[in-house]
């Protein structure tokens, strides 16, 4: 019998779910219980206290992740996942999409190994801070042109996402983007303050200038514009299930994450299929059991413009009417039915571990 460790993290959190008030996560119970019915031995452990026990080689693992600031707390599950993947238990999904959470920069080199061009129609440059881009900046500006778009590599809601109209308006942004203050709690705010407005320091070698860093810097994205969008799409997979949540941009702004003006599809519009059909290559060439994808169509092409598959937002599917499905000759068809988040995962989960086994 395979075995399932679900984890939670200190406040018992595991996915995100919009239907519990207590600590917005999923009931790990319930979907103990849709594992268990499809044959597995699921434990529910807290991933600061996992019993020796439970870290047998072969066992697959659901896991969480954290968005909480400066992702310290991010960064300490990371630790112990790495500790369990050392040990021979299966990831679900694996740990390089656990880095790529809240890290554009890395999903960014997720999307550059992807085989499908049509898949990697936004072209990316990625920074650390404001001089590692002035090193490279008149390459960037050859290839992406202005505008051009700047991300901070966390985040979400298209908080810390900006446009740059020319190259003075590039550096500036970026300064500002990329100065963060010293997250260390122990410190005195002023402290704090103080080490987020440091200079770099120039000092001479043998008659040479070298430049040193002495202060923090975020790292950044720096992509091409899709001009003329006026909205984009949300797509969650479960499996062989697709949600769709269209999203209008916000006024006066090229964003649609955030805006909180959106619209669930209700037919098959040729445009729709396209961008379906986009998710489906994105899922089928990225190893993950769930996947949330952001989509736009220009009236053209469809361009990916991000993509998560940890602890991803769940309201597309959790307030949806009706889901898509495509039959055994392509076509797509739209179901109209509730769903229920916890089962959706338990159904992803073991079609994505069947499916492991029996390519093994």
């Amino acid at each position: 019998m395979n075995k399932i460790l679900i984890l939670t993290d200190h406040l018992g959190y595991t996915f995100t779910s919009l239907k519990n008030d207590v600590n917005r996560s999923i009931n790990t119970t319930r979907l103990k219980n849709y594992l268990e019915k499809s044959g597995y031995d699921v434990r529910i452990e807290s991933l600061h206290s996992i019993p020796d026990n439970c870290k047998e080689k072969g066992t697959f693992v659901f896991y969480p992740s954290s968005e909480v600031n400066g992702l310290f707390y991010k960064e300490y599950i990371e630790d112990v996942l790495l500790d369990l993947q050392n040990r021979g238990l299966i990831l679900l999904p694996g740990f390089e999409l656990f880095r790529a959470h809240h890290n554009k920069v890395f999903m960014e080199m997720i999307r550059d190994s992807l085989k499908d061009k049509s898949l990697k129609t936004i072209k990316s440059y990625s920074f650390y801070g404001l001089n590692d881009l002035k090193k490279a900046i008149s390459v960037v500006e050859h290839d992406l042109g202005y505008p051009m778009v700047i991300k901070m590599s966390s985040g979400s809601g298209a908080r810390g996402v900006s446009l740059a109209h020319n190259c003075s308006e590039l550096r500036k942004k970026v300064r500002k983007m990329t100065a963060v203050v010293y997250h260390n709690y122990s410190m005195p705010w002023y402290s704090m303050a103080a080490l987020s407005k440091l200079k770099q320091k120039l000092y001479r070698i043998r008659g040479k200038k070298y430049e040193t860093l002495t202060y923090p810097q975020e790292k950044i994205v720096i992509q091409n514009y899709i001009s003329n969008l006026s909205y984009d799409y949300k797509v969650l997979v479960f499996g062989t299930k697709y949600y769709v949540l269209k999203r209008m941009t916000r006024e006066n702004d090229f964003r649609a994450s955030g805006s909180g003006k959106f619209m669930f599809p209700d037919s098959l519009t040729p445009e729709l299929k396209m961008v379906l059909e986009t998710a489906k290559k994105l899922y089928s060439q990225i190893n993950t059991p769930m996947l949330s994808a952001d989509i736009a169509y220009d009236g053209r092409l469809c361009h990916v413009i991000e993509f998560q598959c940890v602890s991803f937002g769940p309201y597309t599917l959790q307030f949806s009417s009706m889901y898509f499905e495509q039959n055994g000759h392509g076509e797509w068809t739209g179901i109209i039915a509730k769903s229920v988040l916890e089962k959706e995962i338990g159904k992803s989960l073991n079609r994505y571990i069947t499916n492991r086994i029996n390519k093994t």
